[in-house]
C-alpha cells in the first residue's frame, strides 16, 4: 500500500508518474491523507492509470475540464476518473482520506482482444466521460459502494477466510501475506494478483454501465477553447515554475494575451496567473521540505524564489509557519 502525500511529476510537470508501480503489473493501492497536502490540494495533473476511488472520511471535490466541472464526494461515496484527464482534488475539512485503486486498463484484458476491444478501449476512449459519481443516498448505487469499500479490507489468514477481494489492499502486503500462507501450505502463491484482477473487472462492469448513457451524448459538453487554453497555461506552470517567469510568459504558452491569461485563471482556477504561479512554488517547496535534506536556500532556487528570506516570507504568509518548522513537523510526522 501506498501512503500518498504528495504526488511525483513528470518531466514537463504534467503527468503524475508512479514510481513504484510495477512495470508487469501496472497496478496500486493508495491511501491518500489530504491533511497532508498543503492547503488539502492536489494540483491539476492527469495519468495514464484510471482511479477508483472510495471516500473514508471527510468530503471533497474533483475539479476537471477547468472550473466549469466540480463534482463533490462526501464521505461514503465513490468515483471513477478517466485516463489522460487534467484533475484536481480539494478536501473540505481536516480528516479527509480517500483510498484509490490506481491501475492501468490493460490490467484487465490483453491489448487487442475481445474484452479490450469491447468493454475497456470504449470506455477509455470516450472524452465525454472524466468523472463519475457514486453516492450512499442513492439506492441504486449501494451495491456498488459495498463492493468498492470492502476492496479495500484484507481478510482472513487463509485462502478459505479471506473475502474475494483481500488482496486488494496493496500488493506488496498482499503477496507478503500470501507467501506466508503459501509456505504453511494454506494457499497457493500468487492467488493475489487473479483476486485483484476478479474485484477490479467487477467494479469495471459497474463504471462501464454507468458510462454508457454518455457515450455520444451530444449533450455532455466538451472541452472549451478556453478550458485547453488553460491546460496549456498550466502545463508552462508546472514546467517552468523554478524560472523568472511572469503573465507574459505564461500567457504566451497558450498564444493568447495577459488580459486574457487573467481571465482565464480567474474563471478555470479561481485565482490570478501570479497567485497560482506563487501557490505551486510553495507547493512544490513542500515536497522539498518534507522528502529532502536540502539546505533552505537550494530548496528556494529550486522553487523559484530568489532569495531564501523571500522564500521564507511567502512560506510564512501562505502555511503559517516557517520552512524550518514544517520539515520538522513532517519529521515528527513520519516518524
Amino acid at each position: 500500500m501506498e501512503d500518498t502525500v504528495h504526488i511525483v511529476l513528470g518531466p514537463g510537470g504534467r503527468e503524475e508518474l508512479f514510481p513504484d508501480m510495477p512495470a508487469d503489473w501496472p497496478y496500486l493501492f493508495d491511501r491518500a491523507e489530504l491533511d497532508r497536502y498543503p492547503d488539502r490540494s492536489c494540483t491539476w495533473h492527469w495519468h495514464r492509470e484510471v482511479e477508483l476511488f472510495y471516500v473514508e472520511s471527510g468530503s471533497l471535490e474533483y475539479r476537471t475540464r477547468a472550473i466549469s466541472e466540480r463534482t463533490v464526494f462526501p464521505a461514503g461515496s465513490a468515483g471513477f476518473v478517466n485516463a489522460g484527464y487534467m484533475h484536481m482534488t480539494t478536501a473540505f475539512e481536516p480528516g479527509t482520506v480517500q483510498l484509490l485503486h490506481i491501475f492501468r486498463p490493460e490490467l484487465l484484458a490483453d491489448p487487442g482482444g475481445r474484452i479490450e476491444k469491447a468493454a475497456i478501449e470504449p470506455l477509455v476512449g470516450e472524452r465525454r466521460v472524466d468523472v463519475l459519481a457514486w453516492y450512499p443516498d442513492r439506492p441504486e448505487d449501494r451495491q456498488f459502494l459495498d463492493l468498492i469499500a470492502s476492496s479495500f479490507s484484507l481478510g482472513g489468514t487463509t485462502a478459505e477466510e479471506a473475502p474475494a477481494v483481500a488482496c486488494a489492499a496493496g500488493l506488496a502486503e498482499a503477496d507478503a501475506e500470501l507467501q506466508v500462507q503459501a509456505d504453511a501450505g494454506k494457499a497457493p502463491y500468487g492467488v493475489a494478483e487473479l483476486r485483484l484482477r476478479s474485484v477490479l473487472s467487477e467494479l469495471w462492469c459497474h463504471v462501464f454501465q454507468r458510462a454508457l448513457p454518455l457515450f455520444g451524448d451530444s449533450s455532455v459538453r466538451r472541452l472549451t477553447q478556453r478550458d485547453i487554453r488553460f491546460q496549456q497555461m498550466v502545463e508552462f506552470v508546472h514546467e517552468h515554475f523554478a524560472e523568472p517567469i511572469g503573465v507574459a510568459d505564461i500567457a504566451a504558452a497558450a498564444a493568447t494575451s495577459e488580459r486574457d491569461c487573467y481571465r482565464t485563471f480567474e474563471a478555470c482556477a479561481g485565482k490570478s496567473p501570479h497567485r497560482y504561479l506563487r501557490d505551486y512554488r510553495i507547493e512544490q517547496s513542500c515536497r522539498l521540505l518534507a522528502f529532502t535534506t536540502r539546505p533552505l536556500s537550494a530548496v528556494a532556487r529550486s522553487c523559484g524564489f530568489a532569495t531564501a528570506s523571500r522564500f521564507g516570507a511567502v512560506f510564512r504568509e501562505l502555511l503559517g509557519s516557517t520552512p524550518s518548522a514544517y520539515r520538522a513537523r513532517w519529521r515528527e510526522l513520519d516518524s
